[in-house]
Protein backbone atom coordinates (compact mmCIF):
# COMPACT_ATOMS: atom_id res chain seq x y z
CA UNK A 1 0.00 0.00 0.00
CA UNK A 2 2.52 2.57 1.02
CA UNK A 3 4.68 1.46 -2.14
CA UNK A 4 2.15 2.13 -4.27
CA UNK A 5 1.46 5.86 -2.75
CA UNK A 6 4.84 6.24 -2.95
CA UNK A 7 4.93 5.68 -6.48
CA UNK A 8 1.89 7.57 -7.31
CA UNK A 9 3.25 10.51 -5.95
CA UNK A 10 6.49 9.99 -8.23
CA UNK A 11 4.29 9.58 -10.89
CA UNK A 12 2.44 12.49 -10.23
CA UNK A 13 5.42 14.98 -9.74
CA UNK A 14 6.82 13.61 -13.20
CA UNK A 15 3.18 14.06 -15.03
CA UNK A 16 3.77 17.67 -13.32
CA UNK A 17 7.44 18.46 -14.46
CA UNK A 18 6.29 17.40 -17.86
CA UNK A 19 3.13 19.40 -18.07
CA UNK A 20 5.11 22.32 -16.51
CA UNK A 21 7.85 22.38 -19.16
CA UNK A 22 5.48 22.71 -21.91
CA UNK A 23 3.81 25.35 -20.60
CA UNK A 24 0.55 24.06 -19.01
CA UNK A 25 0.69 24.89 -15.50
CA UNK A 26 -2.67 24.64 -14.58
CA UNK A 27 -2.57 20.99 -15.23
CA UNK A 28 1.12 20.52 -13.53
CA UNK A 29 -0.73 22.13 -10.68
CA UNK A 30 -3.56 19.93 -11.06
CA UNK A 31 -0.95 16.72 -10.91
CA UNK A 32 1.11 18.07 -7.99
CA UNK A 33 -1.82 19.60 -5.40
CA UNK A 34 -2.62 15.71 -5.95
CA UNK A 35 0.68 14.33 -5.16
CA UNK A 36 0.87 16.38 -2.30
CA UNK A 37 -2.52 15.14 -1.73
CA UNK A 38 -1.63 11.65 -0.87
CA UNK A 39 -0.04 11.70 2.60
CA UNK A 40 3.24 10.51 1.79
CA UNK A 41 6.63 12.28 3.05
CA UNK A 42 6.65 14.73 0.08
CA UNK A 43 10.28 15.84 -0.84
CA UNK A 44 11.53 19.92 -0.77
CA UNK A 45 11.73 19.88 -4.45
CA UNK A 46 8.00 18.76 -4.71
CA UNK A 47 7.22 21.10 -2.00
CA UNK A 48 8.86 24.06 -3.97
CA UNK A 49 7.66 23.25 -7.37
CA UNK A 50 4.00 23.41 -6.04
CA UNK A 51 4.37 26.75 -4.86
CA UNK A 52 6.08 28.47 -8.17
CA UNK A 53 3.64 26.56 -10.40
CA UNK A 54 0.88 28.23 -7.61
CA UNK A 55 2.73 31.20 -8.33
CA UNK A 56 2.40 31.13 -11.58
CA UNK A 57 -1.31 30.37 -11.98
CA UNK A 58 -2.24 33.40 -10.15
CA UNK A 59 -1.85 32.46 -5.76
CA UNK A 60 1.25 33.80 -4.88
CA UNK A 61 -0.29 34.15 -1.16
CA UNK A 62 -0.42 30.44 -0.78
CA UNK A 63 2.74 29.76 -2.78
CA UNK A 64 4.09 32.50 -0.18
CA UNK A 65 2.73 30.69 2.88
CA UNK A 66 3.77 27.16 1.07
CA UNK A 67 7.37 28.27 0.74
CA UNK A 68 7.84 30.02 4.21
CA UNK A 69 6.29 26.49 6.40
CA UNK A 70 8.73 24.60 3.95
CA UNK A 71 11.62 26.99 4.73
CA UNK A 72 10.96 26.72 8.54
CA UNK A 73 10.76 22.63 8.70
CA UNK A 74 14.05 22.49 6.61
CA UNK A 75 17.38 21.71 8.16
CA UNK A 76 20.10 23.89 8.00
CA UNK A 77 21.99 20.71 6.89
CA UNK A 78 20.41 20.52 3.65
CA UNK A 79 21.39 23.62 1.85
CA UNK A 80 20.43 22.43 -1.69
CA UNK A 81 16.91 22.59 -0.66
CA UNK A 82 17.32 25.72 1.31
CA UNK A 83 18.41 27.35 -1.77
CA UNK A 84 16.07 25.75 -3.66
CA UNK A 85 13.38 27.50 -1.20
CA UNK A 86 15.32 30.59 -1.31
CA UNK A 87 15.32 30.78 -5.17
CA UNK A 88 11.79 30.16 -5.19
CA UNK A 89 10.96 33.15 -3.01
CA UNK A 90 13.06 35.49 -5.12
CA UNK A 91 10.88 34.01 -8.03
CA UNK A 92 7.60 35.04 -6.20
CA UNK A 93 9.38 37.96 -5.11
CA UNK A 94 9.67 39.58 -8.58
CA UNK A 95 6.60 38.23 -9.57
CA UNK A 96 4.81 39.72 -6.77
CA UNK A 97 7.25 43.27 -7.94
CA UNK A 98 8.88 43.64 -4.78
CA UNK A 99 12.23 43.51 -6.46
CA UNK A 100 14.45 44.31 -3.38
CA UNK A 101 13.28 41.77 -1.67
CA UNK A 102 14.49 39.22 -4.73
CA UNK A 103 17.09 40.73 -4.99
CA UNK A 104 17.82 39.61 -0.97
CA UNK A 105 16.12 36.11 -1.51
CA UNK A 106 18.92 35.71 -4.73
CA UNK A 107 21.91 37.16 -2.66
CA UNK A 108 21.03 34.17 0.19
CA UNK A 109 20.23 31.74 -2.19
CA UNK A 110 23.51 32.08 -3.70
CA UNK A 111 25.41 32.18 -0.54
CA UNK A 112 24.27 28.54 0.26
CA UNK A 113 26.31 26.36 -0.25
CA UNK A 114 24.69 24.28 -3.24
CA UNK A 115 27.72 22.85 -4.53
CA UNK A 116 26.02 19.19 -4.43
CA UNK A 117 22.76 20.49 -6.62
CA UNK A 118 22.02 19.59 -10.14
CA UNK A 119 23.80 21.45 -12.66
CA UNK A 120 20.15 22.39 -14.31
CA UNK A 121 19.16 23.74 -10.86
CA UNK A 122 22.20 25.94 -10.96
CA UNK A 123 21.55 26.80 -14.25
CA UNK A 124 17.92 27.53 -12.99
CA UNK A 125 18.98 29.74 -10.25
CA UNK A 126 21.63 31.56 -12.29
CA UNK A 127 18.58 32.29 -14.65
CA UNK A 128 16.50 33.93 -11.68
CA UNK A 129 18.53 36.20 -10.71
CA UNK A 130 19.21 37.30 -14.35
CA UNK A 131 15.73 38.14 -14.59
CA UNK A 132 15.75 40.19 -11.29
CA UNK A 133 18.74 41.85 -11.96
CA UNK A 134 17.02 42.90 -15.48
CA UNK A 135 13.80 43.97 -13.91
CA UNK A 136 16.08 46.23 -11.83
CA UNK A 137 17.63 47.78 -14.48
CA UNK A 138 21.22 46.00 -14.01
CA UNK A 139 21.31 44.86 -17.42
CA UNK A 140 24.87 44.16 -18.08
CA UNK A 141 25.45 41.93 -14.56
CA UNK A 142 22.00 40.47 -16.12
CA UNK A 143 23.47 39.95 -18.77
CA UNK A 144 26.48 37.62 -17.21
CA UNK A 145 24.38 35.51 -15.04
CA UNK A 146 22.70 35.14 -18.59
CA UNK A 147 25.37 33.50 -19.63
CA UNK A 148 26.30 31.44 -16.60
CA UNK A 149 23.00 30.07 -16.82
CA UNK A 150 23.36 29.55 -20.28
CA UNK A 151 26.91 27.60 -19.59
CA UNK A 152 25.75 25.21 -17.09
CA UNK A 153 22.44 24.17 -18.50
CA UNK A 154 24.25 23.24 -21.82
CA UNK A 155 25.97 21.04 -19.38
CA UNK A 156 23.24 18.96 -18.55
CA UNK A 157 21.04 16.81 -21.12
CA UNK A 158 18.07 18.38 -19.50
CA UNK A 159 16.35 19.83 -22.87
CA UNK A 160 13.68 21.72 -20.71
CA UNK A 161 15.99 23.42 -18.64
CA UNK A 162 18.05 23.93 -21.80
CA UNK A 163 15.19 25.21 -23.75
CA UNK A 164 13.87 27.33 -20.43
CA UNK A 165 17.08 29.61 -19.99
CA UNK A 166 17.93 29.80 -23.59
CA UNK A 167 14.60 31.74 -24.02
CA UNK A 168 15.19 33.86 -20.77
CA UNK A 169 18.31 34.97 -22.43
CA UNK A 170 16.58 35.18 -25.96
CA UNK A 171 14.23 37.72 -23.53
CA UNK A 172 16.94 39.63 -22.73
CA UNK A 173 18.43 40.26 -26.28
CA UNK A 174 15.20 41.44 -27.41
CA UNK A 175 14.63 43.79 -24.52
CA UNK A 176 18.33 44.76 -25.31
CA UNK A 177 16.98 45.54 -28.75
CA UNK A 178 18.92 42.34 -30.27
CA UNK A 179 15.86 40.73 -32.19
CA UNK A 180 18.57 38.75 -34.82
CA UNK A 181 20.01 36.99 -31.21
CA UNK A 182 16.62 36.50 -29.52
CA UNK A 183 15.18 34.88 -32.55
CA UNK A 184 18.13 32.43 -32.85
CA UNK A 185 17.96 31.35 -29.21
CA UNK A 186 14.48 31.17 -30.05
CA UNK A 187 14.77 28.86 -32.38
CA UNK A 188 17.17 26.82 -30.57
CA UNK A 189 15.36 26.79 -27.97
CA UNK A 190 12.32 25.40 -29.60
CA UNK A 191 14.20 22.61 -31.13
CA UNK A 192 15.04 21.50 -27.40
CA UNK A 193 11.49 21.39 -26.95
CA UNK A 194 10.49 19.00 -29.98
Amino acid sequence: MLGDQIGLTYALTFLSISQSSRGDNEAALAAITEALGIGVHVPTLLQVQSAQLQARTGDTAGARRLLERVEQSTPADDPVSLTRIRNALAELARLDGRLQEALSWHRSALATDHADAPTQFQALLRMNYALTLTALGQREEAGRQHEIAVELAMQTKDAPARAMVLEAQAAWFEEGGDDGQAAALRTRAAELRG
